[in-house]
């Protein structure tokens, strides 16, 4: 559906607000920024889930559940779309 709005695919269609029209900002400029501070972000982002999944791994209702390398199964924190997160609050704070 997206190429018949003139998209070449649906991450182009994602962009288009991004595209100002303006000669200094365009929306590849903001994708590859976007890929430049996730760049940035990524080794924080993968400390702090390291050290969730370690802190769950040591709850007896997630004993042999969860890796110690890898992601962590989101259905058995929550709901299979990751959408209840009540239980990372009450892990990390311990």
């Amino acid at each position: 559906m997206t190429i018949f709005k003139g998209f070449n695919d649906m991450s182009e269609s994602w962009l288009s607000p991004y595209d100002t029209g303006a000669k200094d900002w365009t929306a590849s400029q903001f994708k590859s920024l976007m890929f430049e501070t996730w760049d940035k972000l990524k080794p924080y982002y993968s400390k702090v889930h390291g050290y969730v999944r370690m802190k769950l791994r040591n709850l007896p209702q997630f004993e042999g559940k969860i890796k110690k390398y890898g992601s962590i199964p989101i259905h058995l924190v929550g709901n299979m779309w990751g959408q209840v997160r009540q239980i990372f609050q009450h892990v990390v704070c311990m």
